[in-house]
């Protein structure tokens, strides 16, 4: 892991690589390492911040908060709308593979946790403290597989310039000051393969929850539109996803358009809660991707599916999608294990096709 880390290692105040010895040859700063915790904290004159907390602060003396501590904070209606959301997200989250550094991963463990064991990943937790990483991998499971702790100032990540695979994050940006600054770096250290995938909460601009977001800085990270446009400015491809709701508001599941690293196209994908499949809610999400995708100038979009999920190859039958014998697979996939189908727009370019 040292090795792999260090070729990926950069100075948080210049840039420059780091030495063995974590001293930058350059400005001559240097980093340590902790009981294998990496600090690489870089004091940029900014607060780290997000909305204060001075009931937790109290409570807990400015000690490490256990996970059972942090959720007594935590109401019924964040817990279970947690829960769907990770649900929801595992199966992008199974597709990355690399060097991936997870920001601000918390005492929950964040996006880092469900990586841990994997063979084909090597995750990076990072926070603002080596006393916070401390406390998360006291809880994580002992795994062989390669990970590794940093901590780090996320508006000065200190990696190297297209060093990582990907970059995630459950909920980190919003608690913390400087979105745009934060999404550029994002940008820098992946590769021009790799992507970013986050879980984010948004409110409605204009609200009483955004004027308090403004009031703190934080206006960016919790408007939609303003985080857009930060993500395209940083240099990321828009990439569009709907959550799937039903009318009376229930998340019970999404449809993305995506573009990991190892599929050779843009995919439309679709993940439903089991107690809402068959009900049609799939197929309306999946028409509206699609019609938006059409808008947009895409002149085509696959599906990536397991060949025995015949309610989801039903699906993209009924959205007019074919079968594809000849399109290339995700990478170290056989057709054993996955089919392609193909969706494409009229001949004339509209969506009309999958209203």
């Amino acid at each position: 892991m040292d090795e792999f880390l260090l070729d990926r290692l950069a100075c948080p105040a210049c840039g420059t690589g780091l030495d063995a010895d974590l001293s930058c040859p350059d400005c001559g700063t240097a980093y340590e390492v902790q009981d294998d915790i990496y600090d690489l904290m870089y004091d940029d004159g900014q607060p780290l911040g997000g909305f204060p907390s001075e009931e937790a602060d109290e409570e807990t003396d400015d000690e490490t908060v256990t996970q059972e501590e942090y959720d007594r904070y935590v109401n019924q209606e964040t817990r279970e709308a947690r829960e769907k959301v990770g649900y929801a997200i595992q199966d992008p989250l199974q597709r990355l593979d690399g060097a991936l550094l997870d920001l601000a991963t918390g005492m929950a463990g964040g996006l880092f946790a469900p990586q841990l064991g994997r063979p084909d990943v090597t995750p990076i937790a990072s926070d603002e403290s080596v006393e916070l990483l401390e406390g998360l991998r006291e809880q994580m499971p002992a795994v062989e597989e390669p990970h590794a702790y940093v901590a780090c100032n996320p508006r000065a990540l200190p990696f190297r310039d297209d060093s990582l695979d990907a970059v995630t994050s459950a909920g980190g940006l919003n608690n913390v000051v400087g979105t745009e600054t934060i999404l550029e770096e994002i940008y820098r250290v992946i590769d021009e393969t790799g992507e970013f995938l986050g879980i984010h909460l948004f409110v409605e601009e204009g609200s009483e929850s955004a004027e308090r977001a403004l009031e703190y800085g934080l206006e960016t990270a919790y408007v939609e539109e303003r985080f857009r446009q930060a993500a395209v400015d940083a240099g990321f491809e828009a990439v569009e996803v709907w959550a799937v709701d039903t009318a009376e508001g229930d998340f019970i599941g999404q449809v993305a358009i995506t573009h990991p690293p190892h599929f050779p196209e843009r995919e439309i994908g679709w993940t439903l809660f089991e107690t809402a499949e068959g009900k049609g809610f799939a197929s309306e999400a999946a028409t509206a991707a699609l019609g938006w995708a059409w808008e947009q100038g895409f002149d085509t979009l696959v599906s990536y599916i397991t060949p025995e999920n015949t309610r989801s190859r039903a699906l993209a039958e009924r959205l007019g999608a074919v079968l594809d014998l000849d399109a290339a697979l995700p990478e170290g996939e056989t057709a054993e294990e996955t089919v392609v189908y193909r969706h494409s727009p009229d001949s004339d370019g509209s969506p009309e096709a999958y209203a």
